[in-house]
């Protein structure tokens, strides 16, 4: 679990003012929203004011919780159906499977304040509601209601840490892979380019956002992009979150020894 606690709201009427103002934002599809195209008939969307709701009200989740069917669909339909085919499409399923499901687990297999850049206790962890139930677009992505009313960018970030991002899940004694990591040399921040372009000839394999760019070909946009911050060779460098037909959604295969293998983009 990550170092931010998850915490019980205290104030249970609070709980039911909040939810209730985010069930009466659930507003009919309008026509200003059919003119432009994005959204289809069964949609559902949230008013502008959605400031100052707080906790699950602020996360969309499923529309349709049977069908798997995920509001980020509506205007991101390839993105939707790839992630169908990762394992966090199936987190809560195979947590109850597991014969070892607990309270404790539930926030990393739901969509929750970890994984992304909100930072208060918020989505499952503050209401279990069925719609946030598997690791979905905003368990990295984030508050899908702001960028669903007024187009703020909701982007995952690049980096990982036990506070952020991938490693606020992917940690602990259950499956440590980001201390692993941390340990490693694809842990280590490169040096800045020098003078000469020396260093910059290295970066394809040593920072994270040009070997992102340059080795993989990958121009999905990520929070840190716009930055001048060096990365490390994170997790979302060689898996590709959105789901691939590789073994754990590594962005090349590793089954064989071609010139197409995934560490041999860097290690050749």
């Amino acid at each position: 679990m990550s170092n931010r606690s998850v915490r019980a709201v205290a104030d249970a009427g609070q709980t039911a003012l909040v939810r209730a103002a985010f069930t009466k934002r659930l507003l009919p599809l309008t026509l200003a929203a059919l003119a432009a195209g994005c959204f289809g008939e069964d949609t559902v969307f949230l008013s502008e004011d959605t400031s100052q709701l707080q906790g699950e009200a602020s996360f969309l989740g499923y529309t349709d919780t049977a069908n798997k069917t995920l509001a980020c669909a509506e205007c991101h339909p390839a993105k939707a159906e790839s992630w169908m085919a990762t394992g966090h499409a199936g987190a809560w399923e195979d947590l109850q499977a597991s014969g070892h499901a607990q309270e404790l687990c539930e926030g990393c297999h739901t969509v929750s304040e970890l994984g992304s850049v909100v930072d208060t206790v918020a989505g499952y962890n503050f209401e279990k509601e069925e719609r946030l139930q598997d690791v979905q677009c905003e368990s990295c992505h984030g508050l899908g209601g702001q960028h669903w009313t007024n187009t703020d960018r909701v982007l995952a970030p690049l980096a990982v840490g036990t506070e952020t991002g991938c490693g606020e899940c992917h940690q602990g004694t259950h499956h440590p892979f980001v201390e692993q990591w941390s340990q490693s040399s694809h842990g280590l921040v490169p040096h800045q380019a020098d003078a000469a372009g020396v260093g910059a000839r290295c970066l394809p394999c040593h920072e994270g956002g040009t070997a992102l760019k340059e080795t993989f070909g990958e121009v999905t946009n990520y929070l840190e992009r716009d930055g001048d911050k060096l990365l490390p060779i994170t997790c979302g460098v060689c898996h590709a979150p959105h789901g691939s037909p590789n073994t754990a959604n590594l962005r090349k295969p590793i089954e064989n020894a071609s010139s197409d293998h995934l560490c041999v983009a860097c290690h050749s």
